[in-house]
């Protein structure tokens, strides 16, 4: 019997899939004319200068940051954890404007009217309007309207702030933590100089919050009336293209401002935290935005030469570090760290001090 030969399947499939996959090779792999595809550039971290440039400064912490793309310029302890004191109605204002109808009426309670520290001026019982609400949050730094507002929309501060803190993280500001909507000190209520210009940055991106920073005043309504408010934060008045934002203070966080402006087509944020005065945070904010608008290109480049917009002051007998201070509307503590001087502050007649 003759025996039947086996027909060679195993062999012709394994030398199919070689053919296969040898032709596929060919196919897929690009001829010499074809460009690659390019490969991504590693991810940039905005949050750390791209220079590293001094700028003297009586803030204990502070950042310089490019509203549009949310690089930072400068940076001074930008991301320790401080009370942030009213700079928090940033984000209050924020979490009230998403989703919410303008026109809703908001019942103050008792509680809300009891407010202490900044406030409207709010009675209980009355009804106000959510955007009128809004405009003495952000322009009078109302402590009252900042609870009206989260009672009146969440039912609670608890349930408000939980909103308040889930926005913080969707914008990146991790660092933050918020116990309530007015900025109080309270045990826990903390946030960085990063955070908050990331928070300063979202608020100027919505329209109708970034025309409410930006007015000196505006006559709203108010129940069934009207009511004129007026801006508190100096710098919408005194800054040349100042577009808002909001100061702050409380005897824990010192004096803060959140401060914004528009210069040659360039917007930039400025936050400065714990400073000794009141003029001390507004003259760091101008120093801030001076420094950023001058160096734009160098800060967010790294190219081309820093400018330092100086002057010099000759101490003349009598003078002493308050009083060259005063005439050149700085603090004392700028004055000594741009000069290096530590205290007692001993000047010397003749001694030259550079004025930042």
């Amino acid at each position: 019997m003759r025996r039947r030969r086996r027909k060679p399947t195993k062999r012709l499939l394994i030398l199919a899939l070689a053919l296969f996959l040898g032709s596929s090779f060919f196919l897929l792999k690009p001829s010499p004319n074809q460009p690659e595809e390019p490969q991504q550039e590693a991810g940039v971290d905005l949050s750390v200068p791209i220079v590293d440039f001094a700028i003297p400064l009586d803030a204990t912490s502070a950042v310089l940051m490019d509203a549009d793309s949310g690089q930072v310029l400068f940076a001074k302890d930008a991301h320790r954890q401080v009370a942030p004191a009213s700079l928090t109605k940033m984000l209050t204002a924020l979490v009230a404007v998403k989703g919410w109808d303008l026109d809703l009426p908001i019942k103050v309670s008792p509680s809300a009217a009891r407010t202490g520290g900044t406030r409207v001026g709010l009675a209980a019982g009355s009804e106000i309007q959510l955007e009128s609400l809004v405009w003495g949050l952000l322009l009078r730094s109302g402590n009252d309207a900042a609870r009206a507002i989260a009672q009146g929309l969440a039912g609670s501060e608890e349930a408000f702030v939980e909103q308040m803190n889930r926005a913080a993280r969707r914008l990146g500001a991790n660092s933050s933590n918020f116990v309530n909507p007015h900025g109080l000190s309270a045990p826990g209520h903390l946030s960085t100089a990063y955070d908050l210009a990331l928070i300063a940055k979202a608020l100027l991106e919505e329209e109708t919050l970034a025309r409410i920073v930006r007015s000196e005043e505006e006559v709203v309504r108010w129940g069934g009336g009207k009511r004129e408010i007026k801006n508190i934060n100096r710098f919408v008045r005194e800054y040349p293209g100042a577009i808002g934002i909001k100061t702050g203070y409380t005897d824990e966080a010192g004096f803060c401002l959140a401060s914004a402006a528009e210069q040659d087509g360039r917007r930039l944020i400025a936050i400065v935290l714990g400073c000794s005065s009141s003029n001390a945070r507004y003259h760091d904010s101008m120093r801030l935005l001076n420094q950023g608008f001058a160096n734009y290109e160098y800060l967010s480049t790294g190219k081309g030469m820093a400018k330092y917009p100086t002057c010099y002051h000759t101490v003349e007998k009598g003078q002493t570090l308050s009083y060259i201070a005063r005439k050149y509307n700085c603090t004392e503590g700028v004055l000594a760290e741009a000069n290096g001087l530590k205290p007692p502050y001993r000047l010397e007649v003749g001694q030259h001090l550079v004025i930042p």
